[in-house]
């Protein structure tokens, strides 16, 4: 065998070697992107779980609550009141109630801003 054929050989082997080094990346980058779409469905549906459960637990929070809390709700909703028909400790329990509402609104908002939070869930709050 002469030097050109063991060098033509050595040609085909190396572009084999390239081609199946090719193949082998691009199995590597499939698996990864499919990694990478099933991460993001996972926080997708854990951030989805944390914003709904959060609502959740503010509602059951309000259902535990006394009758005088309870009937402070249609108070604040009422447009014949004004902030001064409140009493002092009303204020603060309206401020603190809706505080803690606008901040889940707030960090789920945030979900959805950086793409962790459904559309769908973000529209229905």
């Amino acid at each position: 065998m002469t030097l050109e054929e063991l060098s033509s050989i050595s040609q085909i082997i190396g572009v084999v070697a390239v081609f199946v080094s090719l193949i082998f990346v691009g199995v590597q980058v499939r698996q990864n992107s499919e990694q990478i779409k099933a991460n993001t469905r996972s926080i997708r549906a854990s951030a989805g779980f944390e914003a709904t459960h959060s609502l959740a637990t503010f509602n059951a929070q309000l259902f535990g609550m006394s009758d005088e809390i309870l009937l402070l709700i249609p108070k604040m909703f009422d447009p014949a009141k004004s902030w001064d028909d409140f009493t002092d400790v009303e204020r603060v329990r309206v401020t603190c109630g809706q505080r803690a509402l606008f901040q889940k609104l707030e960090g789920m908002y945030f979900l959805y801003r950086y793409g962790s939070l459904d559309k769908a869930i973000w529209e229905s709050r």
